[in-house]
């Protein structure tokens, strides 16, 4: 089975068009930040407020769970008894949903309130583990779960806490949730009886589209706007990743930013149509990019990093990711307009 990385964004408004001209002279700020006592922060998903979660590890090896409000202020949390707890995608309200680790590192799903209190689920039947991975506005969590034959499985868990589970046409070993929209279509990609990966798109409703980038082996979604746009990596047949747009009538463009020579990895869409990601350059360094909805491209690092990491955006230009320095340490950014 092929191995991928994963992240989400939340979803504010529906698709609009961004203008080249207001692209090319967009001025941003970066500001860096860690929770105290840590050595590695990483944030995973920011609000239309700027509010950011993420995880970060102590100095004795565990992760927890953070919010970084947009004044800057940092609350963290755990699930009582876990050992590791992570925080994987947070909507307009604060709500976050995520995962935690027990002491044999089985995995099982979690919601943290817009107050704080934190609620724990598993998915029947999902006795190797529960994974949330996603949360919308309306407070519906998606993600995936093991089953005791180590098959994944999607699932989706209504704000009422009603669970429904799905699997995508022609998947046999996995079927991943990475991202929700706001009218609660999920994509993310299944893994067919070859070990090759391909993406889908679920409706609400449970009506399934699949789909693969033309002439790509592999094709990872990781997001999904309002207007049901996606986006994600392809990887070619040389083992080369690639970005990938895919517009709600199914068209699909691929793209790579200037000097990406050892991969693109898009992370995020929002409601703009803007893509946030990471591509690696002929050294294997990480940059950060934007894509705007008119296709234009531009990179941008956190001064002084060895490496910049970005893992979302939000409907007004912000986008949030981690960057290393030299002295081995992993901290988090915030950049805006």
């Amino acid at each position: 089975m092929k191995t991928f990385s994963y992240s989400v964004c939340v979803i504010v408004a529906g698709l609009g068009a961004l203008g080249s001209q207001d692209f090319a002279n967009a001025k941003a700020t970066i500001v860096t930040f860690n929770v105290s006592g840590s050595s590695v922060t990483r944030p995973v998903s920011i609000n239309a407020l700027d509010t950011i979660a993420g995880s970060y590890r102590d100095n004795n090896g565990f992760w927890h769970g953070f919010l970084r409000a947009p004044d800057g202020t940092i609350t963290t949390f755990s699930v009582k008894g876990a050992r590791d707890t992570f925080a994987a995608a947070m909507n307009k309200h604060a709500a976050t949903a995520g995962y935690y680790w027990d002491s044999n590192f089985g995995s099982h799903g979690l919601l943290r309130g817009r107050g704080g209190k934190i609620t724990k689920f598993d998915v029947p039947g999902g006795d190797r583990g529960t994974t949330a991975r996603t949360i919308n506005d309306d407070g519906v969590v998606a993600g995936d779960y093991e089953d005791s034959n180590l098959v994944v499985h999607g699932f989706v868990r209504a704000a009422d806490g009603t669970l429904t589970t799905f699997d995508a046409p022609g998947a046999v070993q996995a079927t991943y949730g990475f991202s929700i929209n706001c009218v609660g279509a999920v994509t993310g990609t299944y893994v067919d009886a070859d070990g090759k990966n391909h993406g889908y798109v679920r409706a609400a409703n449970g009506a399934m589209q699949t789909f693969d980038v033309p002439g790509a082996p592999f094709t990872l979604p990781a997001s999904i706007n309002c207007a049901g746009w996606v986006t994600g990596y392809e990887q070619d047949g040389q083992g080369e990743d690639h970005g990938f747009v895919r517009a709600a009538d199914g068209t699909i463009a691929t793209f790579d930013p200037a000097g990406a020579a050892q991969g693109t990895n898009p992370t995020a869409i929002d409601a703009k149509g803007l893509i946030t990601g990471n591509y690696s350059d002929a050294n294997g360094v990480s940059h950060g990019f934007l894509r705007s909805a008119a296709g234009n491209i531009k990179s941008f690092d956190v001064p002084d990093s060895q490496f910049t990491a970005s893992s979302s955006v939000n409907g007004s230009k912000s986008i949030t990711g981690w960057y290393g320095t030299s002295d081995g340490n992993v901290s988090g950014f915030l950049r805006s307009k």
